[in-house]
């Protein structure tokens, strides 16, 4: 908690406030860490392929053992 009883915590900004940070990360490693960079409060753009990019067509193992 910081010392600045005056302003809500929503309002309060990060360690990384006023960083800005551009995520070309396709499969967890990349979008988990803009993830994290961003709740410090970086500034985080997103920087995707054109066209459907791999992470949204990416299928998970699926256990069917009832």
């Amino acid at each position: 908690m910081r010392d600045e009883p005056d302003q809500p915590e929503s309002q309060i900004g990060g360690t990384l406030d006023g960083v800005r940070v551009f995520n070309a990360g396709q499969i967890i490693a990349g979008p988990f860490t803009a993830m994290l960079l961003a709740e410090f409060g970086a500034d985080v753009n997103n920087v995707e392929a054109p066209a459907n990019p791999a992470v949204r067509t990416v299928q998970f193992a699926q256990d069917h053992r009832g």
